[in-house]
């Protein structure tokens, strides 16, 4: 009786790690998805929330849970000699690196499968492209100066062009490049709280970072936003609006409000 208890305990835990790969914290960014959607429209039909809540499975849950077990594999050695991050299932061994590496292919695969059954071909270009760019962010670009925050940030605009396509919308590239830059600020704040936290011993990318160099990074992507908002004087301005005042309360709260920051610490790094 007692084995079978302790065989239960280690196969439940064994399922809480393999769903720890999916860091169902990180599911959030599909707000992305939602804004997209309700940019173009704020009638939530049945219909639509179905399809969003599939498009939530088929992205999120199966196709971004195999990357981010991707993730999890290219990162163990770093997330190892990390005082939280060391806890993490491939890093601490829970997770064997090859089971990991079979789990985040199936997930990929079945987000592939789910995303063509659902939605038809027609999105699976955009399911290439977060591959694609995720892999690219992974495997080669993490680990070079500024090209890790813009690889990394490139991953959000596809996510609010999806939702704008489910709700029947047309390409508007500066809503786009709106995200984009939203992204970039956010990824260098990523980077400061990093630095603080003390990842840059982890991370070979980080310590080529100053924090002067960050606060560069984030002024000039908020620039870059109010040009964009000034040249294009769109008729249209709530995307703008939106954007202006979810920087300045996220990238700049996280600079400048201990409390703002601690919330995005829980997050980033668990």
């Amino acid at each position: 009786m007692i084995d079978y208890v302790q065989t239960q305990v280690r196969a439940r835990s064994q399922w809480l790690n393999y769903v720890a790969l999916l860091r169902l914290h990180y599911h959030s960014s599909f707000i992305g998805v939602l804004l997209g959607t309700l940019i173009v429209t704020r009638n939530w039909t049945a219909p639509l929330i179905g399809r969003t809540f599939l498009l939530y499975i088929s992205t999120t849950v199966l196709l971004y849970g195999g990357l981010y077990s991707i993730n999890a594999i290219t990162d163990a050695a770093a997330d190892s000699r990390h005082p939280l991050k060391r806890t993490r299932p491939v890093a601490s061994g829970e997770i064997s690196r090859k089971a990991a590496g079979v789990f985040a292919a199936g997930l990929i695969f079945a987000g592939f499968v789910t995303g063509w059954a659902w939605f038809g071909l027609e999105v699976m270009p955009i399911y290439v492209l977060l591959v694609t760019l995720n892999l690219s962010y992974s495997l080669c670009f993490r680990n070079l100066l500024v090209l890790d925050v813009l690889f990394n940030s490139a991953t959000h605009p596809p996510r609010l062009w999806l939702g704008i396509w489910l709700a029947g919308g047309s390409f508007a590239w500066e809503w786009l490049a709106l995200v984009f830059l939203f992204a970039v600020g956010m990824a260098a704040s990523r980077r400061s709280v990093d630095l603080s936290d003390g990842a840059w011993k982890s991370r070979r990318s980080l310590p080529k970072y100053s924090r002067r160099d960050l606060l560069v990074i984030k002024w000039l992507a908020f620039a870059a936003i109010v040009l964009l908002w000034i040249i294009q004087q769109p008729t249209f301005q709530i995307p703008y609006i939106v954007t202006v005042c979810a920087y300045v309360v996220c990238v700049g709260g996280i600079e400048t409000i201990p409390r703002i920051r601690a919330q995005f610490e829980k997050i980033w790094l668990r």
